[in-house]
Order: structure tokens, then sequence, then C-alpha cells
């Protein structure tokens, strides 16, 4: 795999799926016009496979361009009831996903719809119409429990309106829920496997955080818990992701790879992590990493390198033509965008911090902030203010966070069993980690309108990267008389 050729095919396609997708053929004309010369520039200057000619990158950037036409304008379907979405006040369609816990109470999912109806229109009392598209439909309490155990894929009737809240534009808000046909059998033991390793966590830890770490499960998570993280700029703690498969795949290779093999450890890490994303649902962020180290173990299987920037792209590129919806939800767009960060930026901060700042400490302080200039015109766009506190509390809730998902972890393998001694240290942890979240959802957000955050962000990461290239130069001058 040429990095730098994966790298203009998934520039190509983010300008494909994003800009070209969303504005009309005159004004995505002059956005290509624009950008192209931009992907070319920025897949020559990287360091490696820089010997890729123009014509390659061209090519690539314009397969990649294709394919985020195709993918965003998929996406982008709008929901098509044939009749007044006002006047609507009965859908029928599958549930997409496990219903999750609102704030506010209740619960939310998405739903393919398959059928509306309306009431109160002129001349009849009620029209049923076929109906195209998914909607986000929210759940009254009572509903919750019987929709958990009904599980994804069921077919529902629902009797509610549309929400007429600016905020709130294609939420149907049910206010009686009906179950027609039930899930797969398979679907349905997924479903109760679940909810029990879920009841098993959290008489673990009554806040619920255990089963919100390792199961991505956030029904008994502590509200007062989860808004600290969400104030200190450490939602992504709680987001499975990347972090969290690596933790699984990491215990596994330290388990598997002596009596199996390197080839063998990766091949049974690649089937646990399927069998974990079915079991916690496809959440974009977690299938992104899933992809991610799916290609990563093919490159193990086949010989390949491994670069984990053409990782990324390439998985970018796969998710967007397998679930093109996933594509503008807020977790993919900040999945996506804080690891291209931490990836282009991280190590040449890192090598700014280098004698400047601890080893120790420069590695986990340059990946949080590469990640941090990359998302936060994301973070600006979608929440109004950027939270910098999370960059240093970061550092220190990472480690803790692995060490009580290892616990944990241990008490589920050990049949709901710990030694009073680890069981203190889970206490411990869990004390700390609630301390540290509250502490730094303590300092106050910044305000951040979305254009001045976004030049901001670009201006800094063309300042690392001139800077990260100047000092190079200078150190390599300096090399000679050492």
């Amino acid at each position: 795999m040429k990095t730098s050729f994966l790298f203009c095919s998934a520039f190509g396609g983010v300008l494909g799926y994003y800009a070209l997708s969303l504005f009309s053929p005159p004004v995505s004309l002059v956005l290509a016009a624009c950008a192209l010369p931009a992907v070319f520039a920025a897949g020559k200057i990287m360091k490696k496979d820089s010997s890729l000619s123009p014509a390659a990158l061209a090519v690539a950037a314009a397969l990649g361009l294709a394919a985020g036409c195709v993918s965003g304008t998929a996406a982008r379907k709008p929901f098509s009831p044939g009749l007044p979405p006002e006047k609507i006040t009965l859908l029928k369609g599958t549930l997409l996903d496990d219903p999750r816990t609102g704030r506010s109470g209740g619960g939310f999912a998405n739903l393919a719809v398959s059928s509306a109806g309306a009431g109160n229109l002129p001349g009849c009392d009620t029209v049923r119409s076929s109906a195209d598209g998914t909607v986000m439909v929210f759940f009254p309490d009572s509903s919750i429990p019987r929709l958990t155990e009904f599980g994804r894929g069921g077919e529902i009737f629902v009797e509610g309106a549309f929400s007429k809240r600016a905020d709130r534009a294609g939420v149907f808000g049910a206010r009686a829920v009906h179950l027609v046909t039930p899930s797969s059998p398979l679907e349905q033991f997924r479903t109760g496997a679940r909810s029990s390793l879920v009841q098993s966590l959290y008489a673990l830890d009554k806040s619920g955080l255990a089963a919100a770490l390792l199961l991505g499960s956030r029904d008994n998570l502590d509200q007062g818990l989860a808004d600290s993280y969400r104030e200190a700029g450490l939602s992504h703690i709680l987001a499975l992701s990347g972090m969290h498969l690596s933790f699984f795949s990491g215990i596994l290779a330290f388990l598997l790879k002596k009596p199996l093999g390197k080839k063998a450890a990766a091949g049974a890490g690649l089937l646990f992590i399927a069998v974990f994303v079915f079991m916690v649902g496809p959440q974009p962020s977690l299938v992104r990493a899933a992809i991610m180290y799916a290609i990563g173990v093919w490159a193990v299987l086949f010989g390949m390198p491994k670069h984990t920037l053409a990782f990324l792209a390439a998985a970018f590129l796969l998710q967007i033509a397998i679930d093109p919806v996933s594509g503008f939800s807020v977790s993919f767009m900040l999945s996506y965008a804080a690891l291209a960060g931490l990836l282009l930026l991280g190590n040449k901060l890192a090598f700014l911090m280098n004698g400047r700042v601890p080893p120790f400490l420069a590695g986990a302080l340059s990946a949080s902030l590469g990640a941090f200039i990359a998302s936060a015109p994301f973070v600006s766009a979608f929440f109004g203010d950027l939270r910098p506190g999370g960059i240093i509390s970061g550092i220190v809730i990472v480690p803790l966070t692995t060490l009580f998902m290892a616990l944990s972890l241990m008490f589920l393998a050990s049949g709901g069993f710990l030694p009073p001694a680890a069981s203190a240290v889970l206490a411990f942890l869990e004390k700390c980690i609630t301390v540290t979240v509250s502490a730094a959802a303590g300092i106050p957000g910044v305000p951040a309108p979305f254009y001045p955050v976004l030049a901001a962000s670009v201006f800094l990461a063309g300042l690392v990267c001139f800077a990260e290239n100047r000092l190079g130069k200078y150190r390599n001058r300096l090399e000679p008389f050492a």
C-alpha cells in the first residue's frame, strides 16, 4: 500500500463526501478546482512514497472523489414519507440500533421507516403511505425495557409527532410504541447476552462506569459523572473506539502470541473484535477502529508494511462505502479527525518538545495536542465551545481508565469475583477517575465560533509542520559537530 496514494484517495473522498454532496454543481466544481491541487501537494510532501508521480496522485484523488460523491449522495438521501411531515402521527419501521437512554429520560434509536400515517387531513381521518429513509425516534420511559428485550432489527409501530423545535428537525417523538415483529433469534441472543454482561458489571460498580467503558452501555451510568465527562472534554474516553480495541487486542496478543504465533494470534484477535462489535453494536468510532485493525491483520498475514496513516485512509473509504449514513454522525467525524491529527501532528509535536518536556510526558501531551488541533473545528461546529482542560486531564485519565478496565475485565472473567485487595484497588481507581474528571469539568470552556476555530486550527497545523521542518534541518546541520 502506497501511503501517499491512499492519503490522496481519502482526501478526495472527504471532498466528494462532504463538500460535493452538499453543494450545487457550480459550487462543487469551484471547490474541486481549489482543493485538488492541495491534495496533490499534500501527497507529494509526505516523506514516504514521495516518488509517486503527479499522475498517480491525480488518479488516486479522482478515484476517492468519485467514491466520496457516490457515498455522500446516498447518505444525504432525504426522508421521503409521501405525506406532510407536520401531519404525520404514525410511523412503522425497523429498529437499526439498540435504544439508548437520553439525558432527560426515555430513550432514542434510529428507525428505518417503511410506512407513515397522517391524521386530521381534510376530508379523511387517517391516510397511510409508503415511506423511505431513516428517522431518529425518541421513546417514552415505559417502552425502553421492552424495546431493549425486543432487540434491534425488530419491526415496531409508533404513535406521536415530529418535533417542531428548530434543533430537533427530523426527530419523531413517540408517545406510544407497539411491537410488531421480533428480531431474529441471533439478535435476541445478542441482546440477552449483552444485557447479562451489563448487569454483571453494574453489580461491580454502581456508577455504571465499567459497563460504559467495556460495553458502551451508558444506561446505568451516573448522570452527574456523564455530564462531568462531557464538560471536561473527555467524552471520547466513554465512546468505544481505538483505545478500547487496543486494550482488548493487547491483552489477546499477550495471551496468544507465544502459544499460537504472531499471525494466528492476530487472526484470533480479529475474530474477537468482530464478535465484540456485533455484541455492543456498530458505533461509528468503533467500526473505524475495527476496520483499521482488520487492515492491520491483513498486512501482518501477507507481510505488508504497516503505515497507520494508510490504514486510516483506507478505513475511511471502506466505512463510507459500507455505511454511507455513518459519515455524517458526530462520533465518526471526531474519531477520524482526532486520529488524523494524532498521526499527522503528534510526532511533529513530540519532536518539537524533545529536550523541553520530560520524555514520559512528551508522548502523551503531543498526541493529545495533535488530536485537539485537528478535532477543534468539529467540536466547535457541534458544541459551540472548546474544552482545553481535556488536553491535560486526558493524560491522567487514560492510564487510570486502562487499569480500571483491566480489573473490571478480570471481574467478568472470574465469574463475578474479585479478591478484597483487587476490589479495594478498583474502588480507589474509580474514585480517582471521578475526582479527576470532576476537577477537569470545573475548567470553563472557551466560546469558539466555527470559522475562527477552523482558521486557527489550519494555522496551528501549518505552524507545527513548518517549525518541525526548520528544527529538523537545523539539527541535521549540527549533527556532524556533535
